[in-house]
């Protein structure tokens, strides 16, 4: 219950990330350190695929116990859905693109395997009903009076002042006698048997199932059985298979590199290109290793102040060398650049003829769809 409202709440609550921008952030002496304080929060993408893969799996591993846990289960996700996406979109800071590889790889594996574990419980969850530790015994007792002492709880029984004796009456009459497991040996210590069924687990010292459990926990034994080999074949099965095949056979496929879609990446409103950047916590905005002066600006990956110069995070120009193709940065900032594809659309542009023979950095190109 407390995995539906803490996480969510303490999420949306955001408590270190208000105080950092209302609080440092109108206090801040420089603007770079303003800046800072509007990155977002951290988070991560692992630690947010851990508290899913949790929920479900508590869910089943305890479902035959607490069926009401998969309510409370879709409860807690839906909820985590819900404050995860606003989180995404107003809360947190940008993270890179990985694709859909973690979700693939997790619903492949922990999401089935937390199905396949809740099955298992559940069928020596079954066959160990009711935990009580009670089997049919081969003693019985004769009707009549018996005195038994009674301790109180929590107190020892070495403590003969506080021991109350009492009488009660035993009819044994039509039922049945039992036996309670001693400290060496007890009936329901089954250990790794599996299947858990009947034939399995019981035997005619130690029984104590009843006729309606010995034929539902040995269906749902061979069940689990089945779904646990079904697992293992269907996940695990086609890499084995994949693996001796690449012994013996090639296995490259073609058709698995994909088809051409006839869409230019030049025709792409929403993409970044591989700018290569140098992340620095303490600063606000990356810093471009790379000549980005015909590089178009809407590939970059982040948008720089319109009060800012472009040329400032680039660290091309802090070592100078006589190949340089531009050695002086512009003056102009983003907010003159306002229309302009690239740099050297710039009235204010200024480069030398000669191309770099021993470049320092990074070299990065770009053909526009057209061949312009």
């Amino acid at each position: 219950v407390a995995e539906i409202w803490i996480g969510p709440i303490l999420g949306l609550l955001d408590i270190m990330g208000n105080i950092s921008k209302h609080y440092y952030a109108p206090r801040a002496t420089v603007k770079e350190q303003m800046f800072l304080c509007f990155t977002g929060t951290y988070y991560n993408l692992a630690d947010k695929y851990t508290d899913m893969t949790k929920l479900v799996f508590v869910c089943y591993y305890y479902c035959s116990l607490n069926p009401s846990l998969f309510f409370l289960g879709a409860i807690a996700l839906a909820v985590r859905y819900c404050s995860d996406r606003f989180c995404l979109l107003r809360i947190w800071s940008d993270r890179p693109n990985i694709g859909t590889q973690v979700a693939e790889f997790s619903r492949k594996y922990f999401l089935s395997f937390a199905i396949v574990a809740g099955i298992v419980v559940a069928s020596y969850d079954w066959a160990l009903f009711n935990f009580d530790r009670v089997c049919n015994g081969e003693t019985s007792f004769e009707s009549g009076s018996y005195t038994v002492k009674i301790f109180d709880k929590d107190q020892n029984k070495d403590e003969e002042d506080r021991v109350r004796e009492e009488t009660i009456f035993v009819n044994s009459e039509n039922s049945n006698a039992v036996r309670v497991c001693n400290s060496d040996r007890c009936c329901q210590n089954i250990g790794l048997t599996f299947p858990p069924v009947p034939r399995f687990v019981e035997t005619e010292e130690f029984s104590w199932m009843s006729d309606g459990q010995k034929l539902v926990s040995g269906c749902f034994g061979w069940f689990g059985l089945a779904v646990l080999v079904i697992f293992l074949l269907t996940v695990f099965g086609n890499t084995v298979y994949v693996f001796i095949k690449s012994l013996v056979t090639a296995n490259y496929d073609d058709s698995k590199q994909g088809k051409d879609q006839n869409i230019d990446f030049s025709n792409l409103e929403y993409i970044d290109a591989y700018i290569p950047l140098i992340r620095e916590p303490s600063l606000a905005f990356p810093l471009i290793t790379c000549d980005i002066d015909e590089i178009p600006l809407k590939y970059l990956g982040f948008e720089i102040p319109i009060d800012e110069r472009m040329d400032d995070y680039n660290v091309l120009f802090d070592i100078q060398h006589e190949d340089m193709r531009r050695s002086s940065k512009m003056r102009a900032s983003m907010l003159s650049m306002k229309g302009l594809d690239v740099i050297s659309q710039h009235s204010q542009y200024e480069f030398s003829s000669k191309q770099e023979t021993h470049p320092l950095f990074d070299i990065v190109k770009h053909w526009p769809f057209g061949g312009n």
